[in-house]
């Protein structure tokens, strides 16, 4: 199998992968975008951030689209990728849906609703951008800062075995220049952490032994005030005989591996193998999942969650005085309540 030489350490290199490689398997002809027109108005980037509003109907037909697409991602995988390792991917994949919208609803809180009643119909009309998918990261970020959020969304790339990778260097100037336009820093050289947050055996309850393991890549690529701009990849490090995953290194993972280990901070040594792999552009070891920008103002966000734990301790109060005996069982007993 060949590579073409583009796509990068998922961007410093940018290298392009040839679609008959990854894309063997899908029947027909080769993968498409979806319909990108979402009413007769706008054409969105294959790197637009998620829609405030998913489920909106004006945007059902992109959605399908969208679906579709990653349907023909997961069909296209690579020949050696088979058996448990296809179970894990294909998970770790979908779930990268579920937790992204899951976080959007708590950044898009019925506290908000409110404050945008408050806004002028300029900000109004932002937020419905938003809402469809519609608005630029340059828009998203205005609109953290207008409605007080803690934190949101700015640009998303799934990029599932490498393919559409070559939007990303595109994604990653957009942002640049959002920043530069907003008089904000520019990182060159992003400070990065590396975080395991799950291995395939713990997921997908095979019996057999560690062979791959999910990573989480953050880098902090700029500042606006006080808010950060944060760049995050997913992606999955193979560590069975197919990978070029150093095999001491992967039996060591596997001793301290257990069915609780997650979110795990990485030894010195695996982290560099790690980066090896990734910077090298081995995309049969390394299988890229997603790219994500959002944007965080750390104040904000603190006091959002204190109020959310304030809020969530008043109603177990509540469910305490109506139903004592079954908030008790419920609670494990006697749970004292924080309200500071």
């Amino acid at each position: 199998m060949e590579h073409t030489k583009s796509a990068d350490s998922f961007g410093r290199i940018h290298n392009q992968i040839e679609p008959i490689v990854y894309f063997e398997n899908i029947p027909g002809s080769s993968l498409r975008e979806p319909e990108v027109n979402l009413y007769g108005d706008y054409l969105r980037p294959p790197w637009g951030a998620t829609p405030f509003n998913p489920r909106d109907k004006r945007i059902a037909k992109y959605q399908k689209g969208m679906t579709r697409l990653e349907r023909q991602m997961l069909k296209g995988k690579p020949s050696c990728v088979y058996g448990d390792m296809e179970d894990y991917v294909e998970t770790m994949f979908l779930a990268r849906d579920a937790n992204r919208t899951t976080n959007n609803s708590y950044s898009i809180s019925d506290m908000l609703h409110g404050k945008l009643l408050e806004t002028n119909s300029e900000v109004q009309d932002m937020y419905e951008r938003a809402s469809l998918g519609k608005a630029s990261p340059l828009e998203l970020l205005n609109i953290l800062e207008l409605l007080g959020m803690g934190s949101i969304e700015l640009a998303r790339l799934t990029h599932l075995y490498g393919y559409r990778l070559e939007h990303l260097e595109t994604m990653r100037q957009v942002i640049r220049d959002m920043i530069t336009e907003k008089n904000g820093e520019v990182f060159d050289d992003p400070p990065e952490e590396l975080r395991v947050v799950a291995f395939d055996r713990s997921v997908t309850a095979s019996a057999m032994v560690e062979n791959a393991l999910t990573v989480k890549r953050k880098r902090l690529v700029g500042l606006v005030g006080e808010t950060r701009i944060y760049e995050r990849t997913s992606f999955i490090i193979r560590i069975d005989e197919i990978s070029d995953f150093n095999p001491e290194l992967a039996q060591k993972i596997r001793q301290i591996v257990t069915d609780e280990t997650i979110d795990m901070q990485l030894d010195p040594e695996i982290e560099a193998e790690i980066r090896r792999l990734v910077e090298g552009n081995d995309l049969i070891s390394t299988i890229p999942l997603s790219t994500t920008v959002y944007a965080q103002n750390p104040a904000t966000q603190e006091s959002i969650e204190r109020k959310n734990k304030l809020a969530k301790n008043r109603a177990k109060q509540e469910a305490m005085r109506h139903f004592p005996e079954l908030s008790r069982i419920a609670l494990g007993g006697e749970a004292e309540l924080d309200f500071n």
